[in-house]
């Protein structure tokens, strides 16, 4: 659904269907899509421009991903960082 929500440009509907999805999760103690549920907030505060949250998101996704073992995304989510950087849409951190 938050998928959805993106797709149609409601970017605080589907954020707050991943903020839902995540206190889900850690409370059923099933972690297997907070890495994916950090990436799509990131990925809503991005395509609204807010470079400095899809940031803070994406790195906590990075984490995620990778005391998980799954680093599928890594090169991906690490060039939207480099981008933004080279952009100066973020500060170099």
């Amino acid at each position: 659904m938050a998928r959805t929500f993106t797709r149609k440009g409601l970017y605080e509907k589907s954020t707050e269907l991943c903020m839902e999805g995540i206190e889900w999760s850690i409370e059923k103690d099933n972690l297997f899509l907070v890495g994916e549920l950090h990436y799509h907030i990131g990925y809503n505060f991005e395509l609204q421009e807010d470079f400095y949250s899809a940031q803070d998101y994406m790195k906590k996704a990075l984490l995620i991903f990778d005391l998980q073992k799954d680093h599928k995304y890594s090169d991906y989510i690490n060039g939207k960082l480099i981008k933004w950087k080279e952009e100066n849409l973020i500060k170099n951190t």
